[in-house]
């Protein structure tokens, strides 16, 4: 094996610098990233956020989204939305057709 090989990068650790706790499942963005919260992280204290795999997130219901469409994760509404804009991040594809009114979508996060 390499001798410089670190780690599987499945996850990152992340300190929640805000006030309030963020629950396990939670969708965190971060600068480049997003990840999701695999327990509950109190305010002030440290987690693990998992950075790969395909998750089942809320999605804006006024969209329909197709297999390899990209997606953004909306910060101030929670939920996953067809195009970039102010408060909104890149979160990858979608792993899984969803239709208009459909309020979930599976994302394959940071693809």
């Amino acid at each position: 094996m390499a001798k410089n090989f670190v780690d599987e990068g499945t996850g990152v650790p992340y300190k929640n610098a805000g006030n309030a706790i963020i629950y396990s499942g939670s969708v965190v963005a971060m600068d480049a990233l997003v990840g999701i919260a695999l327990a509950d992280i109190p305010a002030g204290a440290s987690g693990t956020l998992r950075i790969v795999g395909v998750w089942k997130l809320p999605k804006d219901t006024a969209t329909a989204m197709a297999v390899g469409d990209v997606a953004f994760w909306d910060t101030a509404n929670k939920k996953i939305v067809a195009a970039a804009g102010t408060d909104i991040v890149a979160a990858g594809v979608v792993a899984a057709d969803a239709t208009a009114g459909a309020g979930n979508v599976n994302i394959k996060i940071n693809a």
